[in-house]
């Protein structure tokens, strides 16, 4: 009987020692970035696994369990973009540590992209905003002057038909 124990104890023994210390953990926060500040119940996963978690209420979250190699980590949340970190390398037995910023969406961005004026729709009339102080000589009819702002939705143009900052 005792023996029985022993052979089973020699089997087993060494299979629990290999399974520890092959996993990795990614411990993270999720910021929104123009603010600095945790998001909660943002969604973050690593791309093409079943493995994720949600923030908690500070923004902090944590995945374990993950098998070492390349991962591709995606965050998302309701009410902003979302953004991808791509080639994490994850090791046996340790923790890395990640800080993911979340950008705030602006209406305004679409427009921006193709410098249309979101009010009369043209092209030739739109402006870049020109902040602080200027370096070199700016022609009045290219740019537009304008104080700094700091707000969740910067202007980065101007429309001169319509006195608008987009």
């Amino acid at each position: 009987m005792k023996l029985k124990y022993y052979i089973l104890t020699i089997f087993i023994f060494p299979s629990c020692l290999i399974a520890f210390g092959q996993f990795g953990k990614i411990q993270g926060q999720v910021n929104d970035i123009r603010e600095n500040k945790g998001l909660a119940f943002a969604n973050v996963w690593l791309v093409g696994t079943n493995l994720g978690a949600a923030t908690d209420l500070n923004g902090q979250f944590v995945i374990d369990s993950i098998l070492p190699g390349k991962y591709d980590i995606k965050t998302s949340i309701i009410g902003y973009g979302d953004t991808t970190l791509t080639g994490v390398k994850i090791t046996s037995d340790t923790t890395v540590l990640v800080l993911l910023g979340l950008p705030r969406p602006c209406k305004y961005d679409k427009h921006r992209n193709n410098k249309t004026c979101p009010i009369c729709g043209k092209k030739n009339k739109v402006v870049p905003i020109a902040y602080g102080l200027m370096i070199g000589k700016m022609n009045k009819r290219n740019f537009y002057y304008a104080g700094c702002e700091i707000t969740s939705c910067d202007p980065n143009w101007f429309c001169k038909r319509d006195k608008y900052k987009f």
